[in-house]
């Protein structure tokens, strides 16, 4: 696929849910992703894409990687990340997949929360007493305390009130065979 696409980073699963998505980084050109698809045509659909101001790699200098994508009426795209207001979803669904092309990561579910577009949690840096607070407001119990690691957020449109997003938390590990999903790192 990075043949295709250069913008390409990586593929986002959630065994067992609609959500399969590759995953893009365009830095230099925010939001482009939001209208196009992955071969670069106009879509109202976007793919999901991470934020300019994020980095992943071995190089990484952020400590929240941040995924942004659509909230579509046809539950495609992150439609289905509101089924996570559900306790009984997160516990059938409590982890999923980054696979990229260095590394495979299973992203260990912690929080999730309706926030405000401009909240904290889109930041590069989150302090414990910050993810201390989401895991408080989480629409579902992890029995998780605050993670050491680096946190993936993926995030959507929520329309509880204005300018609403819901936001999906979970701490990255990366995964010591990445032909092999099963382990844990």
């Amino acid at each position: 696929l990075r043949n295709k696409n250069r913008d390409f980073i990586g593929w986002l699963s959630i065994d067992g849910t609609e959500l399969d998505f590759p995953v893009m980084y365009a830095p230099n050109n925010k939001d482009f992703y939001l209208r196009h698809d992955f071969d670069k045509s106009y879509s109202i659909y976007g793919v999901p894409y991470l934020d300019e101001n994020t980095t992943l790699g071995a190089n990484a200098e952020s400590d929240n990687l941040v995924i942004y994508g659509h909230n579509m009426k046809t539950g495609m795209m992150f439609a289905s990340l509101m089924n996570y207001k559900s306790q009984s979803y997160y516990e059938a669904h409590p982890y999923f997949y980054l696979y990229t092309p260095n590394q495979t990561y299973k992203v260990n579910l912690f929080a999730g929360c309706i926030v405000d577009h401009d909240a904290d949690v889109y930041a590069t840096s989150l302090s414990n007493s910050y993810l201390q607070q989401c895991i408080n407001e989480s629409t579902f119990k992890s029995g998780s305390g605050v993670p050491t690691g680096s946190i993936l957020t993926l995030s959507t449109c929520d329309y509880d009130f204005d300018n609403a997003r819901y936001v999906l938390m979970g701490e990255l590990i990366p995964v010591k065979n990445p032909a092999d999903t099963s382990s844990e790192g």
